[in-house]
């Protein structure tokens, strides 16, 4: 750009607009003729006064005269720019696309037409990202909603998108979203309106021929086919949630259905019934919230008996919440909305510690074992959290044991070597709970180590007369002793159940036969001062 000095020493003069600048110095220019003639009179002294006021006033008519022609020009000049000005204000304040002239090829001419060309590309894209999700080039949220429709809306989800972005990257998940579009897009036809309205969720209206659930079911059958992402084989897994109405309320709604939807049952219909349930499970949620923060929650704990030895080797912290109008909530109440909400996170930590502190009352020996989710589980700083909390108690960390559904303990099981071999380091014991009742390999068994199996007491209920369970409690406790495990029975309740697991070689017994579990200020004195080693 050229220098632009005489236009900053004018711009200091703030109560003058640009034309107001420029017309006041046309004035000035063109009466600078004016000024010299009567200077040079004044300087020569030769003419008479008349001469001089004759010759001034006819100087000064036609001066007059060629400004005021002058200023109307310039002014006609510049009614461009200011325009040019005033369309891009319009623009920036109130969106108002501007409609200037771009046929002409002069500065000015080009200074409008590219103005014209610049707001136009601008408003195109400001548009489009008001209007579509960038990365998959779907409607956004704000505009499916927007749009009118008789159907009834569903919304699409891949839950598995956070755990791929973690793991993969954020791009791949991405990619996996954009397969599954373009498959539905392919499956309902060209004229589909498909829309990411989530992070992982995408909305459409359903055809005709897929309200019911069997056509749905069908349809995420076709679109659960592995995708290639980065050149390895995915497979997805989708949900669906649906809804009657419009606008944000029916993807609300939609979105709402989700949380219903499971593995087992992947279509969800949102409905008066699901609409109170959800409304009681916020509640609930609230009522985590608050109770974790008030300090509602206690715990119990049911003894585990060695019965070879006839002495008790700890106990197992099992969860209470007594709510203040609710009464007492059982875990399988509260603890899967802990688990969606991520407050189980939180209350496990809590547990952990708070079970580490009463078992530093116990007895030497004594052995206290904490349930811990899967959240919880994958966590890096598990190995960090157990370790702080025996500290703060003043616990032995030995005298702590990590139980973990099989299915959970063998998802992963890369992570699950790290965390066990950093657990087993400080002396934790790692048990599988409810063992029999998932698909734990053996391969897993053989290389992770574990220190127990608790077998589900759905086989030790009545397995002196029922043949089956005792195939599998005989294969259990066969399978421990070769690993060098120990095999604990949970849920006994009578002599008979006890008498049979005993004579198969089972050791450690934890059921209403030996114990209920007791609240805390009571398991100590239960327990006894001293422990039996187990």
């Amino acid at each position: 750009m050229r220098p632009i000095w005489l236009y900053a020493w004018m711009a200091r003069a703030r109560w003058l607009d640009y034309r107001g600048k420029v017309m006041a110095m046309a004035f000035l220019g063109t009466h600078i003729p004016l000024i010299a003639l009567a200077v040079g009179y004044a300087a020569r002294g030769a003419a008479t006064w008349a001469e001089v006021a004759w010759a001034l006033g006819l100087t000064l008519a036609a001066t007059l005269c060629g400004t005021a022609l002058t200023l109307f020009v310039l002014d006609q000049l510049l009614r461009p720019v200011a325009g040019t000005a005033l369309a891009l204000r319009r623009y920036r304040e109130g969106r108002v696309r501007p409609d200037l002239p771009t046929g002409f090829t002069d500065e000015v001419g080009t200074l409008m037409a590219d103005a014209q060309r610049t707001v136009e590309e601008l408003d195109d894209s400001l548009r489009r990202l008001e209007r579509y999700d960038q990365p998959t080039g779907l409607l956004n949220r704000a505009a499916f909603a927007a749009e009118a429709g008789d159907r009834p809306v569903a919304v699409l989800r891949l839950p598995g998108f956070g755990a791929m972005a973690g793991s993969l990257d954020r791009e791949a998940a991405t990619e996996a979203l954009r397969q599954v579009a373009h498959r539905l897009c392919r499956r309902l036809g060209a004229g589909t309106r498909l829309a990411r309205v989530g992070d992982a969720d995408l909305a459409f209206r359903l055809p005709p021929g897929l309200e019911e659930g069997e056509g749905l079911r069908a349809l995420l059958s076709d679109l659960s086919a592995p995708l290639d992402v980065g050149g390895r084989p995915v497979t997805p897994r989708l949900l669906i949630g649906t809804a009657e109405g419009e606008g944000e309320a029916a993807l609300d709604a939609a979105t709402a259905a989700l949380s219903a939807a499971t593995d087992d049952r992947p279509v969800a219909a949102h409905s008066p019934a699901l609409r109170d349930r959800l409304r009681d499970r916020f509640h609930l949620e609230e009522d985590l919230r608050a109770a974790l923060r008030d300090g509602e929650f206690r715990l119990a704990f049911q003894p585990v008996r060695d019965h070879a030895r006839g002495a008790w080797v700890g106990a197992e912290a099992l969860l209470r919440w007594p709510h203040p109008t609710r009464g007492l909530v059982p875990p399988s109440t509260f603890v899967p909305v802990a688990e969606a909400s991520g407050l189980i996170g939180p209350i496990g930590l809590w547990v952990l510690r708070e079970a580490a502190r009463e078992a530093a009352s116990w007895g030497p020996g004594l052995r206290v074992a904490v349930n811990v989710s899967a959240s919880q589980f994958l966590d890096d700083d598990l190995h960090r959290h157990v370790a702080e909390a025996a500290e703060a108690a003043g616990l032995s960390p030995d005298r702590l044991e990590i139980e973990l559904t099989e299915s959970v303990a063998t998802t992963d099981h890369d992570h699950a070597r790290r965390a066990f071999g950093r657990l087993r380091d400080m002396g934790v014991g790692i048990a599988i709970d409810d063992f029999g009742t998932g698909y734990a390999s053996m391969s897993a068994l053989r290389k992770l180590p574990f220190t127990k199996l608790k077998i589900d007491r759905e086989f030790v209920t009545d397995v002196a007369a029922r043949p089956d369970s005792q195939a599998i409690c005989a294969a259990v406790v066969a399978l421990g002793q070769g690993l060098g495990l120990q095999v604990l029975a949970e849920g006994t309740e009578t002599a008979e159940e006890v008498a049979w697991l005993d004579a198969r070689g089972c050791r450690l017994f934890q059921g209403y036969y030996f114990g209920r579990p007791v609240p805390s200020d009571g398991i100590a004195a239960l327990l006894g001062p001293r422990a039996a080693a187990a």
